[in-house]
Order: structure tokens, then sequence, then C-alpha cells
């Protein structure tokens, strides 16, 4: 045997700190570890330094062509059909066990990942896949990737390995596959856990299906591009983190100094320093150029920046824009990764046609497949009572709705008013009624009543239509048992704040009348405004019934591909990186 080959070989299969030790005199091993150093630094860049055991293969005196395929198929076989409820290999836990059975049974445990004892081409895609898998916020870690990169390279340089070596790496691999698709297809974690009233149905796709199709095509690229959520935001948002990590090992962005608002048409020294974030970020392509004048073309920068982080886009750099600017770029790569996860909980499509509702970005908008129909500003609920999270179909609206005041806002709001001044109802155009009889609200001892105590509430109100409504002219019903819905409002000056969570948790929308146009159809504008002008409450149920998602994402891609954030109005991040363990 060549001595020196077969230092190498055995050099390569050890773990690198071992090989560290001993290559002073031998640069083909030193290249061995230059390369899988490289692999360790910058193809991982960014993800978690986790601990793992990596597999060791060692080299044997016959030649790897000596293995037959029968032979490593009779060893997964063996080990898959005696596992019982799980299979460690090399003190690696193997993930999806039961779909991993059932793949090789589909193919009678011929090994896939292997051609003559050597790593295939479908097993460098997988090396290559799992690499990427942190551009859709997972951890290539959580697959196994250290010691599946280690396999393969060591397999490419070793001069045999036994069948039951062999056999390991297949399987490594196979739950490798598996486990990634299940996490791309319907997330890592349970959006139950997270928003307790979350009602939609995540994808249901066949993976091992999916990976006997890209064996067959001899593409696993294809079926990750299935395997992963097909929204556009989503797709968007994997281009955005890929490059903000890219901006990330180049250092990230400088920080803003903030000790003042910065105006249009000023001249200031940290204007240079903005123009190199404002280049960094994407928001401008003019590259810096050392000028400390706020001129127009910075401005338009400075506007794009806003408009992305959900900003009033007014140019001027005040407090708000500081905040959002000054949020370093991990920051940044860990909320699109938290919402990443958000989006693979949904379901394969929302509809043909629908309405969503996201919280956090007060908006809601009419989408026909991947197109805007309409979009309008929405005012949300508070901290303290939040708009829950959840799916259903909207049905009918209501035009010049009576206000049935919830049980939760009489205790809370009205109580504290009465208590106060007995004409405070009056005044509101609101009625209070007890048995079903309205009564005079002077005539009652309100300081008998309390918050605390709702079984000893006796009194309903009701306010109305007219001016003074708090659903305005209009609602937009969704039956559903969180008793929310979509509705005009009187108080549209909250339609002017950046920030608008005002609501006691229904959804109140500034453009409440193309709404109505677009869900009642046959409809003019004309009609709707005459009918909701004044009268008696009117059910009118729509030609065709629409999907309403209530949804929260912090993060995402718009049309254009840009990442666009928002505040987190719930602090519902933080929960979720607690799930993620990130």
């Amino acid at each position: 045997m060549n001595i020196k080959k077969t230092s190498i070989a055995l050099a390569a299969l050890l773990p690198l700190n071992a090989i560290a030790q001993d290559t002073s005199n031998n640069t083909e091993v030193s290249a061995v570890v230059a390369s899988k150093s490289a692999i360790s630094s910058s193809s991982i860049a960014n993800t978690t330094q986790a601990e793992t055991k990596e597999i060791t293969i060692i080299a044997q005196s016959s030649s790897v062509s000596g293995i037959s395929s029968s032979a490593v198929k009779s060893k997964i076989s063996s080990k898959l059909q005696s596992a019982g409820s799980s299979l460690t290999i090399e003190g690696n836990k193997i993930g999806a066990l039961g779909s991993v059975q059932r793949f090789y049974q589909s193919r009678d445990y011929s090994p896939v990942w292997l051609t003559n004892g050597k790593p295939n081409n479908l097993a460098k895609q997988l090396d290559g896949i799992l690499n990427q898998s942190i551009n859709h916020g997972l951890n290539p870690f959580d697959y196994g990737y250290k010691n599946i990169a280690h396999a393969i390279r060591s397999l490419k340089i070793a001069f045999s390995s036994t069948s039951n070596q062999l056999a390991d790496f297949d399987i490594l691999l196979t739950s490798a596959f598996i486990q990634y698709g299940h996490d791309l297809t319907t997330g890592k974690t349970d959006p139950h856990a997270q928003f307790e009233t979350w009602n939609l149905n995540g994808r249901n796709i066949d993976t091992v299906g999916t990976l006997n199709q890209a064996i067959a095509n001899g593409n696993l690229e294809n079926a990750v591009d299935k395997l992963q959520p097909p929204y556009p935001e989503y797709r968007g948002m994997v281009r955005a983190i890929a490059e903000l990590r890219k901006i990330a090992t180049q250092g990230g962005w400088s920080r803003l100094k903030n000790w003042g608002q910065i105006e249009p048409g000023q001249t200031d020294g940290r204007i240079p320093t903005l123009r190199e974030i404002l280049y960094i970020m994407g928001d401008t392509r003019t590259p810096p150029n050392g000028s400390s004048i706020y001129d127009d073309s910075l401005v338009q920068a400075v506007k794009h920046f806003q408009l992305r982080h959900g900003l009033e886009p007014d140019g001027r750099i005040g407090k708000a824009t500081f905040t959002q600017i000054n949020i370093p770029v991990q920051s940044r790569i860990h909320a699109l990764e938290l919402n990443m996860e958000r989006w693979r909980w949904l379901p394969q499509s929302l509809g043909s046609r629908y309405i969503k509702v996201n919280i956090p970005d007060f908006r809601v908008q009419v989408k026909e497949g991947n197109n805007v129909a309409l979009d309008s500003k929405v005012i949300v609920g508070r901290k303290d009572r939040e708009t829950p999270i959840f799916s259903d179909v909207m049905e009918y609206t209501v035009m010049n709705p009576y206000w049935h005041v919830p049980k939760s806002i009489m205790l809370k709001d009205k109580l504290k008013l009465l208590k106060k001044d007995s004409y405070a109802m009056a005044e509101a155009g609101i009625k209070v009624f007890r048995n079903g009889k309205e009564i005079n609200p002077r005539k009652v001892n309100w300081s008998k009543y309390s918050e605390d105590n709702p079984d000893n509430w006796p009194f309903t109100m009701r306010q109305d239509p007219g001016e003074k409504n708090a659903l305005g002219n209009i609602k937009f019903i969704f039956p559903n048992r969180h008793a929310i819905y979509l509705h005009d409002t009187p108080s549209r000056q909250l339609f002017g704040k950046n920030v608008r969570s005002y609501s006691s948790g229904c959804i109140r929308v500034e453009k409440y009348l193309d709404l109505a146009e677009y869900v009642l159809q046959d409809w003019s504008r004309d009609k709707i405004i005459e009918r909701t002008s004044g009268g008696k409450e009117r059910r009118v149920n729509l030609p065709s019934q629409i999907p309403v998602h209530l949804l929260y994402f912090t993060s995402w891609a718009d049309e254009d591909g840009n990442p666009q954030f928002r505040t987190d109005i719930y602090q519902k991040d933080e929960s979720l990186a607690n799930a993620l363990g990130v």
C-alpha cells in the first residue's frame, strides 16, 4: 500500500482538530484541512456554532469497488427493520424515522446517495441545499449538516468503507432531507402555541413522495422549490436574507448619530454616513459621494427607507427614523427568520381571492392571486385588547348598523363614564336596557357595579345608527366566535396616525366604501352611499363569499423584493424566537 496516500485518506476522515496536529510535512493533507476550514467558516456563516459529533469512516485495506450495492441495501434494511421507535447512528438520533422507513420500503431499501461506494450527484446537491438552508431562516446543523459535509468529503477520497458505514451514510442523508422538507413545508413550531386563536390548516405535502420524484428526475432543487411556501413574499424573503447575510459578512452598516433631527436641504456632518448606510441597505443605487448636503436624491432614498419600515415618508430624519436606521443587520436577519416561520404555517393557498389584514402593518389588502386589488389603512386592537389571529369567511354586510356594546366594553369603559356622569351614554347616543326594557341611566346607582364582578351586571347597551355610531355606516361580517368584524368609523382622524392600534379588537377600515364596492360586486358606489346615509339597519348578503385572514407579520418582502419591517406591537416575536431556540 502507498503509505503517503493512505495517510491522506486517514487524515481526511478524522476530526479537523486531530488533522491539524500533524500536517507540517504533508502538503496534500494541509490542502484537505484548508478546504474543510473554508467549509466551516464561510459556507455556514452566521449560523449557530452547535457542537455536533462527526461521523468517522475509517479506511480499510480492501477496495471500495469490492462492496456491492446489495450489501449496503441489506444493511439499510436490517437497521431500519430492527430500529423499533428510534435509531441512532454514531450518536446521532435519526429524525423522522417513520418517514425514513417508509421511503426505503418504497424502494426496497436500495441506497440513494451512493454510486459505487462514493457520494453521487444527489448527495452533492443535498450538501449544497442544506448549506443554503440558512437563507430559509433554518439552521443547517439541525439536519446533521456538519456530519454530512464531513462524511461526503471523507468518502470522496477514502480507499474503502464497510457496507455498515455506507448504510449509515445513506440513512443519515435521507433523514436530513425528510426533516428539512418537513420544516420547509409546515414549520418547526406549532402555530397554536403562538396564537391560541389560530385556525388555519397548514400544507400537507408528501415529503417522501417528493423525494422519490426528485430522485427520478435527478434534481433536488425542484423538490425544495415545491416544499417551500409558494407565496411571493416568502420567496422574496429568501433572496433578502441572503443579501443581508452578505452585508453582515462585510461588517453591516454604521450607526447614525442621533443628536437632532435632519431636515431636507440641510447641511450636516452626518449626511455622508447616511449616504453610505442607505447605499448598503439598497434604498439608493447612487454610490456615496461624500457630500454633506441633504439633497433631493437622498431625500427620496430616505422616503424609500421610511416606507419599508412603516414610517411616515416625509423625508425628515427624526426619532422614529433614527431608531429604525440604527437597528443592526443581525437583528434584521433575525426578524426575517422569525417571519419566514410564520409563512410556513400557512396553507398552500389562501384563496383565489381573499382579504388579508396584517396587524403590525395596520393595513388590509384584497388579493386576487398575487395581485393587490385593494389596499387600505386600518385601525387594529390596542395592546391590552389585541385583534385575534384567525381566518374565516365574509358572508354579508350590515348597512346603518346598530352597535350592540360588548359586555367587556360596558364594564371596562362605559361603567367608568357612568360613574362620573350618568348622562354620558345619552350624549353618545347609547341607550341602556335592563331585561330588554330601556331604562333611565340617571336612576341607577352605578357605584354598586364593578368590572371585577361581571356576573352581577344586568344591563345591555345599544347605539342607534347615525353619525355618532362607533361602527360608522357599514360593517363587514365573517361570523366567528371572537365577535370580530371589519367596519367604518366616525373617528377618521386616527387614520392620520402612523401607529394605529386604538380599537377594542375589531378592525376599522379607512376605504370602507372601496371595500363595500368590491365585496358587493353589483352595487355601485352611489348606491352604497345612498343606502348607508341613514335609515334602518339592513343586511346585504355578498354575491359570493370571500375568505378573510387576520395575520401577524413583522417582516416580509414586497412585490419588488424589498424587505419590509414593522414594529412588533403585540410582542409576539420573542415568544416565537424562544420556541425556535434562536
